[in-house]
């Protein structure tokens, strides 16, 4: 599922906003404190596993809580954790539903609207677009990136692909 323009740039809006209400002054410094914005949202972060061995995360709107398997790297548990968050906030209109992540790499073609939403959220929240881009994209360069704000080399490369810092020649 391929995001309209004006649905990315709303998905943007939002984490811009809650960022600058948990941050305020004191300005937004890279790895991004996602625990500052789980807390202001009065959820609760649980590790543990899963019965299914797939499964890297959970929401539960009833129970506030996020659950995270303790099997997944740091990098793709704070990743899951903003995606799950990501489900919070963007879909909140869906007041009993189970969101799950799993650790299958989804195609454009066959990813629900939802989880391409709170995908992007993630990364726009993990890695804001004007620290990117102040950074200059680090030269394009994903390890980079990837370090700098506590994400997985692969989720930096989505993002600075998304904004454009990388450009493979089938996308030309």
């Amino acid at each position: 599922m391929t995001l309209t323009y004006s649905k990315i740039e709303e998905i943007e809006c939002i984490t811009s906003d809650l960022l600058k209400e948990c941050y305020g002054n004191i300005g937004i410094v890279p790895p991004i404190n996602l625990n500052l914005l789980i807390k202001s949202q009065n959820l609760i972060i649980k590790l543990g596993m899963f019965k299914e061995p797939d499964i890297d995360g959970v929401y539960d709107r009833n129970k506030k809580t996020i659950f995270l398997s303790i099997k997944s790297s740091r990098e793709r548990q704070v990743f899951t954790a903003a995606h799950e968050l990501g489900h919070h906030i963007l879909h909140s209109h869906k007041s009993n539903e189970i969101f799950r992540r799993e650790n299958t790499p989804p195609t454009d073609v066959t990813q629900k609207p939802e989880e391409a939403e709170a995908n992007w959220f993630a990364a726009s929240l993990l890695m804001p677009r004007e620290l990117v881009l102040q950074l200059g994209g680090s030269e394009g360069v994903p390890n980079i990136i990837a370090k700098r704000f506590g994400v997985s080399a692969a989720a930096a490369y989505y993002r600075l692909k998304n904004l454009g810092f990388i450009v493979e020649k089938n996308d030309q």
